[in-house]
């Protein structure tokens, strides 16, 4: 799965899915991904995050930490 995948895209997958009736061939699978934002961190997590970022070069600001904490509590701008 690529990264950065939302929630919710369908990836088709030809020829991977159940066999065709009297056939050989294989019909197409479609699946559609779900992804889980957890709603609570604990402060190791959030000191992880943390670091994450900072070692991909993002800077670690208030910014940062407030973008985090409206991400895993669902508020919205």
């Amino acid at each position: 799965m690529p990264a950065g995948t939302p929630s919710g895209r369908l990836f088709h997958l030809k020829g991977k899915g159940a066999p065709r009736v009297g056939g050989h061939q294989r019909g197409d699978q479609i699946v559609k991904v779900y992804i889980e934002v957890p709603k609570k961190l604990t402060p190791r997590q959030k000191e992880l995050l943390e670091e994450f970022a900072s070692i991909n070069g993002d800077e670690v600001s208030k910014s940062f930490k407030e973008k985090l904490k409206d991400l895993f509590t669902g508020v919205e701008h």
